[in-house]
């Protein structure tokens, strides 16, 4: 039986596979990160930026530390089971320190520590098609690897990481978005990303009273694009007729969709 383990200390998580010991997550540079989310030295955020032209750590730790840290873990798990296929693991086993922790509840909302990473990464795991169909199965015990290479993976090639199968997904929906009429060939932009339009009614807030709309634009354009998002998400769940659940879930589909999906704020047609 071959394994990959995953285990932790109070700053890093690590996976130990052929021999590898590999830091997937440093949680000093996620910290970094996080804390100075209006720095963008990774340019995560860049779309946000220029989207919601918001820049100030308040703002964009309150409306899209979520979507990073969802999209981080979730890009994590994908590396991970990735992984497993590559080299024809059947199991995963997480030091049994872990399962002493119990912190298995998701959490993503706020900053992360070691066992909030984890506790995410073992739910994004039980929930895996591979887990459900019984490709791969998850254990707890002791760590019990060679080591003979140490490696490290960075956290913007983690966040940018794309699974095979969102890989998969997005490759049929770059046509499939156009040939159902969401999007149109036209609005696919320099970074080979479609634009959702998202109209505001100057005129209309107006009548109710509602002058300084900017001030609310951040969070009606995040709920607009969600709501676009989960939408194109259920056709496509009925169209390609896949097991999952409706609404905004945590799978290769909607990961793909979010790689794929961008949108813009115009004026109100008249």
């Amino acid at each position: 039986m071959n394994r990959i383990y995953v285990s932790a200390d109070k700053s890093n998580i690590y996976f130990y596979y052929d021999k590898v010991k590999e830091i997937v997550l440093d949680l000093k540079i996620y910290n970094n990160v996080v804390e100075n989310m209006d720095k963008d030295e990774y340019k995560f955020f860049e779309r946000i930026i220029r989207n919601y032209e918001i820049n100030t750590q308040r703002e964009l730790e309150k409306n899209f530390l979520y979507l990073f840290n969802f999209i981080l873990i979730s890009n994590l798990a994908n590396y991970l089971l990735d992984k497993a296929r590559d080299i024809e693991a059947d199991e995963i086993v997480f030091d049994e320190k872990i399962k002493r922790s119990k912190k298995q509840i998701i959490k993503l909302s706020s900053k992360l520590d070691v066992e909030d990473a984890l506790g995410d990464l073992i739910i994004c795991l039980i929930n895996s098609d591979e887990y459900l169909d019984g490709k791969v199965k998850i254990d707890y015990g002791k760590i019990e690897s060679e080591v003979n290479e140490k490696k490290k993976v960075l956290i913007e090639d983690i966040f940018r990481y794309r699974a095979s199968k969102v890989d998969d997904f997005r490759n049929k929906l770059l046509e499939d978005l156009v040939a159902f009429k969401f999007v149109n060939q036209k609005s696919l932009d320099e970074e080979n990303l479609y634009k959702l339009p998202i109209y505001i009614d100057q005129e209309g807030l107006s009548k109710k009273g509602i002058e300084n709309y900017i001030d609310f634009l951040p969070n009606w354009t995040s709920l607009a694009y969600l709501k676009m998002l989960e939408k194109i998400y259920n056709y496509f769940v009925d169209y390609y007729k896949l097991d999952y659940d409706k609404g905004l879930n945590n799978n290769e589909l909607l990961l793909a969709l979010i790689e794929i999906l961008d949108y813009e704020v115009k004026d109100y047609p008249q």
